[in-house]
C-alpha cells in the first residue's frame, strides 16, 4: 500500500478537500487531492505554520506542539507532525519525522478528521517504510530471543523448517498497545499489518502465540482507551 493510497483514507471524512505527506524542511512526499482547491503550496504553508508554533510551544515551556488547526472563514487546514527523535525541530538519522496536512472545507467535521488524522499519520509512516526508531529496532531484536522488550512485550524465534529457522516469530500479544508501539515492533518483519480504528489495540489476528513467516496477514483491530 502506498503513501497515496493511506491519504485516500482521509476522503472518507465529511468536507474532505485534500492532503499530503511532507518533510520538516518542506519536501513533498505525498499528495492526494482529487479535483479540489488542495496545492503542493497550501501544504508547504501549513507545514511551515506548524513548524512555527512548535517552536513557541517550546519557548512557552509547553513542550513539543504536535498538532495545530487553522480555522478559516473558507476552509480548516490541520497538521499533524509524527516526530520520534529527541530535536522536536529537525529530522535525525534513523528517527521517523514527517508532517500530515489536511485541508477542509467549513462545513467539515474537525473532531472526526483530527482523530483520523492521527490515525492515518502513524499508518503512513509505517507504509513509507519509515519506522521503527533505531532504540526500538534494538529492542525487538532482542525480544525476538525470547526476552522480554519495552512495553513487557515477548517475542520468540522458533524454528518451522530448514528454510524458516531464521525468520519465524511467534505472534507477541499485543492488546492494550498504542497503535505507534504495536508498529514499532512488528514493522521490521517481513508481515503483511494491517491496522483497524483508534485508541488501544483490542484483537488481533493471529491470536498470540501463532507463528508468523514472511508474509503472514496479521491485523490489529484498535478500540477507545
Amino acid at each position: 500500500m502506498s503513501a497515496v493510497e493511506m491519504l485516500k483514507e482521509l476522503s472518507s471524512v465529511e468536507g474532505f478537500a485534500g492532503a499530503g505527506v511532507f518533510t520538516p524542511t518542506g519536501e513533498t512526499l505525498a499528495m492526494f487531492a482529487p479535483g479540489t482547491g488542495f496545492t503542493k503550496e497550501i501544504g508547504i504553508l501549513a507545514n511551515n505554520v506548524l513548524m512555527n508554533a512548535q517552536k513557541a510551544s517550546l519557548e512557552m515551556g509547553a513542550g513539543r506542539g504536535q498538532q495545530v488547526h487553522v480555522e478559516g472563514e473558507k476552509a480548516h487546514i490541520l497538521a499533524r507532525c509524527l516526530n520520534e527523535g529527541t530535536d522536536p525541530l529537525k529530522s535525525q538519522p534513523g528517527k521517523t519525522h514527517i508532517h500530515v496536512v489536511m485541508a477542509l472545507t467549513s462545513e467539515g467535521s474537525i473532531g472526526l478528521a483530527k482523530m483520523r488524522l492521527n490515525q492515518i499519520a502513524v499508518k503512513t509512516a509505517y507504509y513509507m517504510g519509515l519506522t521503527p526508531t533505531e532504540p526500538v529496532e534494538r529492542e525487538v531484536a532482542r525480544a525476538t530471543r525470547g526476552e522480554i522488550g519495552a512495553g513487557g512485550v515477548r517475542m520468540t524465534r522458533v524454528a518451522t523448517g530448514p528454510a524458516e529457522a531464521e525468520s519465524a516469530l511467534v505472534m507477541p500479544d499485543m492488546r492494550g498497545l498504542s497503535m505507534g508501539r504495536v508498529v514499532d515492533l512488528m514493522g521490521r518483519h517481513s508481515v503483511r499489518l494491517e491496522l483497524v480504528g483508534t485508541g488501544l489495540a483490542r484483537t488481533q489476528s493471529p491470536r498470540p502465540g501463532g507463528i508468523l513467516v514472511p508474509g503472514t496477514a496479521c491485523t490489529v483491530t484498535f478500540g477507545a482507551e
